[in-house]
């Protein structure tokens, strides 16, 4: 039903072949279980003294749930309820969706102990990561606190074990399994071989405990992770915070080395690499931080792609968006029989506004030897599809440093100071003028004679000198020309 809604169907729409024969071979597989028979009086014969609940726990990402057995001593285990729900619409990380199943399995216990009058319990898990949670005292997110919080209430101090995954029934649950193999199967009604031997449980110490998987570092206010068909993309969005790097190669080698981390952990250690990054790995980096972005940006896009439905959003219309075989939405174009790469044909489409975007559009204008915004749009454009590419490239390339120190614009010196008062003084202005006045009459005849020129001595001889005469050719104050002339 869950992948029914996914899919948009409607309540009267004809269903696929596909859908319709997943359906056919599901009832048809249901008729068989009809034979399967349970005991329901659980109580005859149960000693309380010796009898003990347990619970066993396990998610995948389509469904989790729980599974509760009584074991009496060393003589009988058996099945006593199950219960199961399919995973939430919302995509949530591994650990999370088996710490819900942890959440479920609580529950049941207490369901059953209240009926039954046992007491002892004990719960079992293939989840090293939820372990550690429930025995750690150290301050998790809220998601993950509150559920913790309300385990410890609901089951107070009982014990938590550690169940390998090849032992847990409670993985039936959540895998499913044919109806021929369940009428078979041992495990599913009477428990693990070891349930009844105490000697013979699992051991797990949570002090040397080797974390197999990431643990998902959340946002503050969502819980996405990246959905991935292919294992080699399994990473958790906020393990790299892209806002703290100001190299797209840095980026890239760093999350180079996460996913070889994690690869290293799921290989045995004769398979593992040590030595230095291989192309494979940069390029597989790079998808793995196109799809995040991707995932993260347009979400909307790609639900509207995977649906069914005519009606297209603007930007997968225009743009001819599309997901390719890895996952990744890419841009359509007309030049599919263009002698170029299939990158260059079908570019992956960026957001417009993204740090991963800014990283690669300076990249890109350091490969280009600092070119202008025209070359640097080329370049990006034969591997990625950015809306308003030049926009954006002219707010990149203003923060570029050594740009800025080779076409910035030359110093501006700032405007002169105001006058100082010694200079501006009534006072002194006219005192210094008083004194030019009280000059010698012979000084002031000398300094006529050196200006004047030699055709004009005739005329100051002759007092025929007058205050025009000194304004236009000496250009000196009427206050002075008037003293002047006075003097002749």
């Amino acid at each position: 039903m869950q992948s029914l809604w996914k899919r948009n169907f409607g309540w009267d729409e004809r269903l696929p072949e596909d859908v319709t024969t997943q359906w056919t071979t599901l009832s048809t597989d249901l008729k068989v279980t009809k034979s399967v028979e349970l005991s329901r009086l659980l109580n005859h014969g149960l000693s309380l003294q010796t009898a003990r609940i347990h619970i066993f726990t396990d998610a995948r990402k389509q469904a989790y749930g729980a599974c509760a057995y009584i074991a009496q001593g060393k003589q009988s285990q058996f099945i006593v309820i199950a219960k199961n729900r399919v995973a939430p619409l919302k995509v949530i990380t591994l650990p999370r969706l088996e710490l819900m199943g942890a959440v479920v399995g609580a529950k049941l216990a207490i369901h059953v102990s209240n009926i039954l009058g046992i007491t002892e319990i004990t719960f079992w898990c293939d989840s090293q990561i939820v372990l550690s949670w429930l025995y750690s005292s150290k301050i998790q997110k809220p998601f993950i606190s509150n559920r913790i919080t309300e385990i410890r209430q609901l089951v107070e101090n009982k014990t938590w074990r550690y169940c390998p995954t090849d032992c847990n029934p409670a993985d039936y649950l959540t895998r499913g399994m044919s109806s021929s193999k369940f009428l078979n199967n041992d495990t599913w009604f009477n428990g693990p071989k070891w349930l009844a031997h105490e000697e013979q449980w699992p051991h797990w110490d949570r002090n040397s405990v080797a974390m197999t998987t990431i643990t998902d570092n959340e946002s503050k206010d969502t819980d996405r992770q990246i959905q991935q068909n292919d294992d080699r993309f399994t990473v958790v969005k906020e393990v790299i915070n892209i806002e703290k790097f100001s190299s797209f190669p840095k980026l890239l080698r760093i999350m180079s080395y996460v996913l070889r981390f994690i690869a290293n952990c799921r290989t045995l250690s004769q398979n593992r690499k040590y030595q230095h990054l291989e192309v494979d790995e940069i390029q597989n980096a790079s998808l793995v931080l196109i799809r995040n972005v991707q995932q993260t940006i347009f979400m909307n896009e790609i639900r509207n792609i995977v649906s069914k439905d005519t009606n297209r959003l603007p930007i997968v219309r225009q743009l001819r968006l599309y997901i390719d075989e890895k996952g990744l939405l890419r841009s359509g174009g007309r030049i599919d029989n263009a002698l170029v790469s299939e990158t260059v044909k079908y570019p992956y489409l960026l957001p417009t506004k993204h740090p991963l975007t800014t990283l690669i559009i300076l990249d890109a204008h350091k490969l280009q030897n600092h070119s202008g915004i025209n070359g640097t749009i080329t370049l990006i454009q034969q591997t990625y599809w950015i809306p308003k590419i030049r926009q954006r490239v002219k707010t990149a390339l203003r923060n570029c440093i050594p740009c800025r120190k080779i076409i910035s614009r030359p110093y501006v010196a700032p405007d002169p100071p105001p006058l100082p008062k010694d200079r501006l003084g009534e006072e002194k202005v006219h005192g210094k003028l008083n004194n030019f006045l009280n000059l010698d009459k012979l000084l002031i005849e000398t300094l006529i004679a050196q200006l004047a020129a030699p055709s004009m001595s005739r005329i100051i001889r002759d007092n025929h000198i007058t205050r025009d005469t000194y304004m236009n050719l000496y250009a000196l104050p009427l206050s002075i020309c008037n003293v002047m002339v006075a003097m002749y």
